[in-house]
């Protein structure tokens, strides 16, 4: 299973502190159609052209009206994934943009302006600029850039580990964000489960997977705890010889909790492997007999070359 997300970032300002603030409400845009630069021993002005909902607009002028214009627009395939430059003191201003330089997904454009001073970058990492904040007055005193990045949710559903016996359950993923808790019974086995989830932000349950006896034990993960691996053992249980899960452990991002129920029988281990499990499948009678679990893994798109990168 799998779903896409758009993600943008703002990264900056680099530069001075002085000016009025500058920023694109970037709500809508698309891409950067056309730069406008005014340079000479530092970047005078920014203008950008960008197009939000398929219409053309443009930002005003930050900065002021001195220094030699330069313009350039971009392709329709063509987006910007680094803004380098140079920032230091001009004149009477202590700490403006002295250069720039736009590097694309086809070429680059500049260096503008004089490259001295401390450098820097604000690199589009696996996306695209898709727009600009910063400061001005008489120059440009500060810059920085807003990246859009497509991220990827993949759902991967791994197991169930345990016996053949019970019904099969399952919990529907659709919009689970995370795991908020975990009820379990346990003895000499795992005897239920239950599992509290955030859904769309709403908090949902299951139904009890198994039967009421055994002990209770409950836990409640933090707002930013989440669940990495689910350890345990399955294993013949009672006169019957049911094969069942006997214990549970559950690893988190902050500790862990357990081990539940007894240790004995066939290890086993259903691990995220640097997602996050937020959802479980399984086989429930009269014990859990079996358990498996769905693990969320975020990969972004690399737009340079068409990779997929897991984060």
């Amino acid at each position: 299973m799998a779903s896409t997300q758009i993600i943008t970032k703002k990264l900056g300002p680099c530069g001075g502190k002085g000016g009025d603030a500058k920023d694109m409400n970037i709500n809508g845009v698309t891409r950067i159609v056309k730069i406008s630069v005014r340079h000479s021993g530092a970047i005078d002005a920014l203008t950008i052209s960008f197009l939000r909902n398929g219409v053309e607009e443009s930002t005003d002028l930050w900065g002021g009206q001195d220094g030699t214009l330069t313009e350039f627009n971009l392709k329709p395939s063509e987006y910007i994934t680094s803004v380098k430059g140079h920032i230091g003191s001009y004149k009477n201003w202590p700490v403006v943009v002295r250069s720039l330089k736009f590097e694309t997904n086809l070429g680059s454009f500049g260096p503008y302006g004089t490259e001295e001073g401390v450098p820097f970058e604000l690199p589009a990492i696996f996306g695209q600029i898709i727009g600009f904040h910063g400061r001005s007055h008489g120059v440009l005193d500060a810059l920085g850039v807003y990246v859009q990045v497509s991220t990827q949710v993949l759902v991967n559903k791994i197991g169930p580990c345990g016996g053949t016996g019970g019904t099969v359950k399952d919990m529907n993923v659709d919009g689970i964000t995370r795991i908020v808790k975990i009820s379990i019974r346990h003895g000499g086995a795992i005897d239920a489960l239950t599992v509290r989830f955030l859904r769309n932000g709403r908090e949902e349950s299951t139904e009890q997977w198994g039967r009421s006896g055994g002990q209770l034990t409950e836990f409640t993960l933090r707002d930013s705890e989440y669940i990495t691996s689910v350890k345990g053992h399955y294993g013949e249980f009672n006169f019957n010889k049911w094969v069942v899960v006997k214990s549970l452990k559950f690893e988190t991002n902050l500790g862990s909790y357990g081990p539940y129920g007894d240790e004995n029988g066939v290890p086993f281990e259903l691990s995220a492997n640097g997602g996050q499990i937020i959802g479980f499948h399984g086989r429930p009678g009269e014990y859990l007999d079996a358990l498996g679990v769905y693990v969320k893994v975020k990969t972004t798109t690399d737009s340079s070359s068409g990779g997929v990168n897991i984060v």
